[in-house]
């Protein structure tokens, strides 16, 4: 098994401690202890290019009862004690201390019950305390890198899949958010645009139909777009829409006008991030008027930006009959916060002469096929 199946196992088996115990050591290692004696006895046997090759030959045949042994008895002690010993200790510095630990106690115990046969096959005797601490040092060189390097992916795994995790609950509460921000807007306009086909349907039936068809257009749209970017051109048709339900309630008294800069038409938008603005242009710049006024609605982009700007030649809103209570900027405000952050801007003012400008500016985030 190579060291990528292991940090899986080794991670599932410790996630919910946030820590990692590696289920066994890397098969691969094998390889490694084969080549081990011949190219550590050099170092380990003192003069050892002196000796004859025969005596090169029964040091590197003893190195290599340490290299069989000592590493077998590791692999198997964390293919089934480790996990249970290390799962629960979360510090990096003091779980590799662990492993040190568990290590050098291992090779204790082994090298003193092999060393009989290290010494007859090597035909060399050292001292007890200087072949013990030299296979110590010998098991740390060898295994204590490796255990780092899984302990470290393992934990940048576990890291990982919690920032996933993390980001995906963001998007749940994001998008659970929109929605309920959007169910609090759209039945407004519902109630308002049902109440004038309704008042149509005796005087002016044709009327009332195509009103209907306008508003079965909005609701469709909303259902398929809710929580996705739209054209700009596909909220400015729904916005169309939307003006024509309210014209066929106010009549002459509703005029609008609708300036779309070329190209800014393919830019992407929120579905129904222009419609709380228009529908606060009607209910203050024209609801409450009788003789009516006009709403303008410009579109352009500015660089990396989509600026749009919404206008009522209204008295303001100091002075409209209704009430407002903010509910749709704030709502919009909240919106364009979950969604950009804090790289938008939304600057409601009274107009130069009269009536209400609302200017948003949001990033240009691509183009619509």
């Amino acid at each position: 098994m190579g060291p990528q199946g292991i940090v899986g196992r080794g991670t599932r088996a410790a996630r919910s401690d946030l820590g990692f115990a590696p289920a066994r050591l890397p098969g691969e290692l094998v390889y490694l202890y084969l080549v081990a004696p011949i190219v550590a006895s050099p170092l380990l046997v003192s003069g050892f290019l002196e000796l004859t090759p025969r005596a090169m030959a029964s040091r590197v045949a003893g190195n290599y009862v340490l290299f069989a042994t000592i590493p077998l008895a590791i692999h198997a002690l964390y293919a089934s004690v480790v996990p249970k010993l290390v799962v629960r200790v979360r510090n990096l510095g003091a779980r590799l201390a662990l492993h040190a630990a568990m290590m050098a106690v291992v090779t204790v115990v082994v090298a003193f019950a092999v060393r009989p046969l290290h010494v007859r096959l090597s035909g060399h005797t050292p001292p007890l305390g200087r072949f013990l601490v030299s296979s110590i040092l010998v098991t740390w060189t060898f295994l204590l890198p490796t255990l780092i390097i899984l302990e470290l992916r393992a934990r940048a795994e576990v890291a990982d899949a919690a920032e996933r995790q993390l980001l995906e609950e963001q998007k749940t509460a994001l998008r659970a958010q929109l929605e309920a921000i959007q169910a609090r807007t759209n039945p407004h306009f519902l109630f308002n645009a049902l109440n004038t086909i309704a008042s149509l349907i005796r005087d002016d039936p044709a009327l009332a139909e195509q009103t209907l068809e306008r508003l079965a257009d909005i609701l469709r749209y909303a259902l398929k777009a809710a929580g996705e970017v739209v054209p700009v051109s596909r909220e400015i048709a729904i916005i169309e829409d939307y003006l024509e339900v309210q014209k066929a309630r106010f009549g002459a008294r509703l005029r609008y006008t609708i300036a779309v800069e070329p190209g800014a038409e393919k830019l992407t938008l929120p579905p129904f991030l222009l419609q709380p603005l228009v529908e606060n242009a009607v209910l203050h710049g024209i609801a409450g008027r009788p003789e009516g006024g006009e709403i303008a609605l410009a579109v352009r982009r500015r660089g990396t930006r989509i600026e749009v700007r919404v206008e009522d030649d209204g008295a303001g809103p100091q002075a409209s009959p209704h009430e407002g209570s903010g509910v749709g900027l704030h709502d919009l405000r909240r919106r364009l916060g979950l969604l950009y952050g804090d790289d938008f801007s939304v600057v409601a003012r009274e107009g130069e002469t009269r009536g209400f400008v609302v200017e948003l500016s949001v990033p240009a985030r691509g183009e619509a096929p």
